[in-house]
């Protein structure tokens, strides 16, 4: 069970670093043909990662919720260290009902 979440948590660190890097330094990526390949493999790890998880999870949905958890937490720092932007209350409302709603995904009925 540890080993998929580790997974995740890897695949939403790849994700974010791809994703920020693109955003923050686009027109370098696009000009740079040397660094260009950098975005693709990170792109390709990303891929890769995310098939692994979804392969890997006890089910489906207990993945697509933990993942986008994730996804928006490494999301939040990036977004408040690299470009300073403000995280709300309603932002950290939103991550915790995905994990309660992860947690009942988890427990059987």
């Amino acid at each position: 069970m540890i080993k998929w979440f580790l997974v995740g948590v890897l695949g939403a660190i790849v994700t974010v670093a791809r994703n920020g890097m693109f955003k923050g330094y686009g027109l370098e990526w696009a000009l740079n043909s040397k660094v260009m390949w950098l975005g693709l493999v990170a792109s390709v790890l990303m891929m890769y990662i995310w098939g692994m998880w979804f392969s890997t999870a006890p089910s489906f949905f207990l993945a697509w919720f933990i993942g986008n958890a994730l996804l928006v937490i490494a999301g939040f720092v990036v977004t408040s260290l690299v470009f300073g932007e403000a995280i709300c209350l309603l932002n950290i409302l939103g991550v915790a009902l995905i994990f309660v709603g992860s947690y009942l995904l988890m427990v059987k009925p």
